[in-house]
């Protein structure tokens, strides 16, 4: 994965452990679940995953990139 500067504190969603500034960190895509439109006399129905970017320190990234 690629890595980049971090400009302030941050805490890394793998391992739990802080990401200090100036350290190497990651990010990635997580999927946090679905959102969609339903109207109310039942005919659309559209869902689509939901997913959000979650910062990884540069250990966990060389982790995921295996």
């Amino acid at each position: 994965m690629k890595t980049k500067r971090s400009m302030k504190l941050r805490t890394c969603k793998e391992c739990k452990s802080e990401i200090d500034k100036g350290d190497q960190y990651a990010q990635r895509s997580k999927r946090m679940g679905q959102t969609g439109m339903a109207s109310y006399d039942g005919t659309v129905h559209q869902w689509e995953p939901y997913y959000v970017k979650v910062d990884i320190c540069a250990a966990c990234a060389v982790e995921v990139g295996k």
